[in-house]
């Protein structure tokens, strides 16, 4: 693999984890918590499903994060769809003063390129393998010519889907991060 902007551990899985000091009572973060991912499921950007009922010390959620709107085609009609959609676990627990986060975004789902079988997968091994397999097709064409330049473009998107996955997740990251803020100013609009 080339570059990977998403950091793996040995075991290649992609975790994000943080401990966050907040002047609150456990009761205050948790309820917090709840209204923060209410909040959020409102918005486009996210879809928020609990897989666990709320516990005491703790909450679980799945979050599945739009990478942003692109333009697609076919024939003569033209619409927006997302980009790709990470879907991450996401458990928030919670002590008097402070919380740990720990995010697991565990794979990728990205629109098919053609050729391509796979579409699911960790984030950093998708993109490369994706990149690899369009290198390959484009190396059966000489530079200028027409499917040369298709196969430059495609693989000019696939690096730009990557980065705005990773923007994403990164932007879901600093919201976990102030959940508590981002509760209270909820009637001012966030910027997404």
């Amino acid at each position: 693999m080339g570059e990977c902007l998403f950091e793996a551990n040995s075991d290649g899985e992609i975790i994000y984890q943080s401990t966050i000091e907040v002047e609150k009572t456990k009761s205050e973060l948790k309820d917090s918590a709840i209204q923060f991912f209410k909040l959020i499921d409102k918005k486009n950007i996210y879809d928020v499903r609990l897989i666990q009922n709320e516990k005491e010390n703790y909450v679980d959620y799945d979050v599945n994060i739009a990478s942003g709107r692109v333009k697609a085609n076919a024939d003569f009609i033209s619409w927006e769809r997302d980009r790709s959609t990470l879907r991450c676990h996401v458990k928030i627990e919670f002590k008097d003063g402070r919380y740990r986060y720990t995010v697991n975004p565990y794979e990728t789902n990205r629109q098919t390129i053609r050729g391509e079988a796979k579409s699911d997968g960790r984030p950093n091994e998708i993109h490369w393998q994706r990149v690899n397999s369009l290198i390959k097709e484009r190396s059966q064409y000489k530079p200028g010519k027409k499917k040369y330049i298709e196969y430059t473009e495609q693989i000019d998107d696939e690096i730009d889907c990557y980065q705005a996955e990773y923007n994403a997740l990164q932007n879901f990251l600093s919201l976990i991060s102030s959940y508590c803020d981002y509760v209270e100013n909820s009637d001012k609009e966030a910027d997404f």
